[in-house]
């Protein structure tokens, strides 16, 4: 089935149009209305990239508003734009006065470019067909670089907009979906543009150049973010892949069957109320991948954007209170013995530089399964070692959840409803081990 998103063309724009494309924003970032500029003062220009896609009289919110808030591993561009693409990644915003949201976002992408899948969330509400994981919009239409914009809320608008909005849009799919050989994938954030409740009936004052409306849609201050902290790096299994049991329009599988939205890792974020990192990749393994490519997740992990080896990620950012690593699947110990002293070393090195950048109070969940059992073994040998150093190390089994008395497996992987039989009791022994009531 096809998703469900609308890329917004650029609109023919009169002179008068032209001059209210000019904006200015307090030094706190927050935005103001679309008007000429007083002849006091000679305010920022909107980004050339951006005005094609606004109308007289909406509000352009840019990526520096103070307001907004981001959940991932991003990187920031001097000019405030943000590039991701990592699963999970998120950019949040509580408006007022609009009627609709876009989100502006261009992808680069080199060969074996893969599209990105979105779905977004308007006061915590699936804005998707039916009401699923994925996806409200996805990149696959896009231009390489070029900024497109996205309805957030797949058509059906902000109401009532006078009230307080929520909107969150929560990146689904991996930085680059089920690919062994690592190219530039990733897609940067351009702002918001709001529109308001009156913008059908606005009124032009052709002497000042101005437009009037009776609500200015803008942005709010949301709650601070969790103060609990986890990070997840993983495979396929934590990447949710195939996770939705259902393929494209194709009648393939593709990365509409994987929500990284409903994976174990995120439901667990959510039952303890965690802000959390995710690195995760289908077939990338601690030692070796499953079917090729040379990079493997230990230098996925200390990137900022996964798909380019020289964003070396700041760990100074994020301070996880537990680190949860599940890798060891697509390394086939089983049927690569010889790999066991790559992976126990990689292993122990991942751990020891997580403790040694997160600090000592870190916990670190070393979890098996539940596609295989056979590197059990070796995370045991790595869990003792680290305790003996003094780390706290716990072991997260996971091997019994594909027995089918959880819920049907898909493409041999966890279900949705698997992934919740997981976060349930992952989220049990984590909060026990935190602390966390």
């Amino acid at each position: 089935m096809a998703p469900v998103w609308a890329p917004v063309r650029a609109r023919p724009a009169s002179l008068l149009a032209a001059v209210l494309f000019m904006v200015c924003w307090s030094a706190s970032g927050r935005s103001v209305a679309f008007r000429r500029a007083a002849s006091s003062h000679v305010p920022a220009a909107v980004p050339a990239n951006v005005q094609p896609f606004l109308a007289p009289g909406d509000v352009f919110v840019p990526p520096t508003d103070a307001n907004l808030q981001t959940i991932g591993r991003f990187n920031t561009l001097p000019s405030g734009e943000k590039q991701f693409d990592m699963p999970g990644c998120q950019i949040l915003v509580r408006v007022t006065g609009a009627t609709t949201i876009h989100i502006l976002l261009s992808a680069f992408h080199s060969d074996g470019f893969e599209s990105n899948a979105f779905v977004t969330f308007v006061d915590g509400k699936t804005q998707a067909p039916g009401g699923g994981l994925n996806a409200t919009f996805t990149t696959s239409a896009t231009t390489n670089g070029t900024v497109t914009s996205f309805d957030m809320t797949a058509g059906s608008g902000l109401a009532p907009a006078d009230s307080a909005h929520d909107v969150t849009v929560f990146k689904a799919t991996e930085a680059q979906w089920n690919a062994r050989n690592v190219m530039p994938n990733f897609v940067t954030f351009h702002g918001f543009v709001l529109r308001g409740s009156s913008m059908a009936g606005a009124n032009v004052d052709e002497a000042t150049a101005t437009v009037s409306t009776t609500t200015t849609p803008k942005t709010l201050p949301l709650p601070p973010l969790p103060t609990r902290r986890l990070e997840f790096v993983g495979d396929s299994i934590t990447a949710g892949y195939c996770n939705l049991c259902k393929s494209g329009s194709t009648g393939k599988l593709d990365m509409h069957g994987e929500s990284f939205h409903a994976s174990w890792a995120n439901q667990i974020c959510q039952q303890l109320g965690a802000q959390c990192h995710t690195a995760a990749w289908s077939g990338f393994g601690m030692a070796m991948n499953c079917c090729g490519g040379s990079t493997i997740m230990p230098e996925v992990f200390s990137r900022t954007l996964a798909t380019v080896a020289s964003s070396a990620w700041d760990w100074a950012q994020f301070r996880p209170d537990g680190l949860v690593i599940n890798l060891g699947t697509n390394d086939n110990l089983h049927g690569r013995p010889w790999l066991l002293p790559s992976y126990l070393g990689n292993y122990t090195a991942m751990v020891n530089a997580a403790v040694a950048n997160y600090g000592r109070d870190l916990h670190v969940f070393l979890a098996v399964g539940p596609m295989s059992s056979f590197y059990l073994s070796a995370v045991q040998t790595v869990l003792e070692a680290a305790t003996k150093n003094g780390i706290h190390a716990h072991l997260l089994d996971q091997t019994p959840f594909l027995n089918g008395t959880f819920g049907p497996s898909c493409c041999g992987h966890p279900s949705a409803q698997v992934d919740s039989a997981m976060a349930a009791a992952g989220a049990t022994q984590i909060a026990a081990a935190l602390g966390w009531k």
